[in-house]
C-alpha cells in the first residue's frame, strides 16, 4: 500500500472515532464525490451520514437547472435515495417538485420524455407524479390544471 493511502486511511480512522470526525468524514466524502466514478460515488455517499438533501447539494444537483435528469450525478443521487429511504420515488419526486415548483417540474418531465437519454427516468417520475395527483383528489385533467397550473 502506498504511503499516502496509509496516511489517508489512518487519518480517516482517527476522524471517524471522534464526534467531529463524522462531520469531517462527510466533508471528505463530499469532496471526493466529484472525483470518483459513479459506482464509487454511490458507495461513498451510501457510507456517509449525509441526508438526501445534503447529498443533492454536494452533487451540485441544485445547480443543474431544467437539465437535471441528464445531469451525470442524478442517477448517483437517486441510487443513494433508494439505499436510504423506504419510499425513494416519493422522496425524489418531493425534492424535485420543491426544487422547481410542481408546474415547472411537470413541464420538465414532459420535455424529458422526448429525449432518448432521459425518457425512461422521466416516464417513471411522471407516473409517480400522476399517482400522487390522483391520491390527492386530482382525478381529471381539469383538476390537475386547476390545482397545479393555476389556470
Amino acid at each position: 500500500m502506498r504511503l499516502d493511502a496509509v496516511v489517508l486511511l489512518t487519518t480517516l480512522v482517527f476522524l471517524a472515532t471522534t464526534a467531529a470526525g463524522a462531520l469531517a468524514d462527510d466533508l471528505a466524502v463530499a469532496t471526493s464525490l466529484q472525483k470518483n466514478s459513479k459506482p464509487k460515488k454511490i458507495r461513498r455517499v451510501g457510507e456517509s451520514s449525509l441526508s438526501t438533501d445534503d447529498a443533492f447539494k454536494f452533487l451540485k444537483l441544485d445547480d443543474a437547472g431544467d437539465k437535471i435528469l441528464s445531469h451525470s450525478d442524478f442517477k448517483v443521487w437517486t441510487k443513494f435515495v433508494t439505499m436510504v429511504k423506504k419510499y425513494p420515488e416519493g422522496v425524489v419526486l418531493e425534492k424535485l417538485q420543491t426544487q422547481y415548483g410542481e408546474a415547472k417540474f411537470a413541464e420538465m418531465l414532459q420535455q424529458a420524455t422526448l429525449v432518448r437519454r432521459t425518457k425512461k427516468t422521466a416516464l417513471k417520475l411522471q407516473n409517480a407524479e400522476f399517482e400522487q395527483w390522483y391520491q390527492n383528489g386530482m382525478k381529471s385533467t381539469g383538476a390537475v390544471i386547476d390545482n397545479i397550473c393555476n389556470l
